[in-house]
């Protein structure tokens, strides 16, 4: 075989080798590393001060999403929109309430080194919570004030089901509206109809006789499948995001963030920070894609979905307000004695493993 094809040869077989120890050398490192931060995880976990860190660490970025910020961000149209204001006003609405927030970011840059975390981070989340309590309230004002069905409605839009209330009446506007298939008109006498929603999106029944009439009063529509007339009744709903989202930024925006990466120790903080991050971003995936199924009618409706986060807030104000400590002007080593002396375990009796994390 001539010298040249020999060489060939040759430079394709160790290439080949070549290939073959690459690829056995980085699976080993892929599972060194997989070990290694398995290993480290436990470390972290049987340390009572670096497990306490990492629960208040993962509880606060919890909260950040399960008192609903992104809920209101992305669903702001949609929730001027359930307040009784068109389209194209809650478009617009919900461009201008998000201003609240970098403004409430501004605040809390100016005060967080002057009041300390701690007072900061709870004056905002008490002021969200206050905030979600009268967004709720908004809506159940708005329906209570909406236009009402002074006689038997339709057999199919009399009532509507509700998986905690049972079967509700169809009293007023907004309760016709909350069923699918129903809409509401309102005659020159005053009275009220909810009938179903023709083939066309026209009026049937009662209401056909209306179609062609003009609005004849604020307290009624003659003919409307998606909103009520209440007059002033989507301004407590502006209040309270515009309240909601100024809050939110002063402390629990950015806080959070914040906190976790003060209370971590140094060598494991990565990790910690790993782990808490994927919290946040499972709570935003979690609130977001439930919202929507939540304020439904059929559920909780939108007041009952405010509230809940509201009541979700409540409980984290109360759980903070005794476990979560102040960091302001301390040092990282300062910090993460803390821990220790909050732990029942003291820094001397705690695990050899924390020992060689908080170093």
């Amino acid at each position: 075989m001539p010298e040249e094809e020999v060489r060939e040869v040759v430079d394709a077989e160790m290439d080949l080798l070549y290939d073959a120890q690459r690829k056995q050398m980085e699976e080993a490192r892929g599972q060194n590393e997989a070990g290694g931060t398995l290993a480290q995880m436990v470390q972290i976990w049987q340390a009572k001060p670096t497990q306490k860190a990492l629960v208040l660490g993962c509880f606060l970025m919890a909260l950040n999403q399960f008192t609903g910020i992104n809920t209101v961000m992305y669903y702001a149209a949609s929730i001027y929109n359930m307040a009784g204001y068109s389209n194209e006003i809650s478009i617009w609405l919900s461009g201008y309430t998000a201003l609240a927030q970098f403004a409430g970011v501004m605040i809390g840059l100016f005060l967080v080194d002057r009041v300390g975390r701690k007072p900061l981070l709870l004056t905002s989340l008490g002021m969200v919570t206050l905030s979600l309590g009268l967004l709720g309230f908004s809506f159940v004002s708005m329906a209570n004030n909406s236009p009402v069905v002074n006689f038997a409605p339709d057999p199919q839009c009399a009532s509507d089901h509700n998986w905690l209330w049972g079967n509700v009446a169809t009293k007023n506007c907004a309760k016709c509206l909350d069923i699918a298939g129903c809409g509401f008109c309102g005659s020159p006498d005053g009275a009220g109809y909810c009938v179903p929603i023709g083939e066309d999106g026209r009026p049937t029944g009662e209401c056909s006789t209306f179609q062609s009439l003009d609005n004849y009063g604020v307290d009624f529509d003659p003919w409307t499948t998606d909103t009520c007339a209440v007059e002033g009744g989507g301004t407590l709903s502006v209040v309270a995001m515009v309240l909601y989202l100024l809050s939110f930024g002063i402390g629990m925006s950015g806080l959070p963030w914040t906190l976790t990466s003060e209370i971590y120790p140094q060598k494991t903080r990565a990790l910690m920070t790993a782990v808490s991050t994927g919290v946040n971003w499972a709570g935003n995936v979690l609130v977001s894609a439930s919202f929507l199924s939540i304020a439904s009618p059929a559920v909780l409706g939108p007041n009952g979905a405010f509230w809940l986060y509201a009541l979700i807030g409540l409980n984290g104000f109360l759980w903070l307000s005794f476990n979560l400590p102040e960091t302001k002007g301390l040092t990282l080593e300062q910090i993460e004695s803390l821990f220790s002396k909050q732990s029942t375990t003291s820094q001397n009796d705690a695990p050899k493993s924390y020992k060689a994390i908080a170093a």
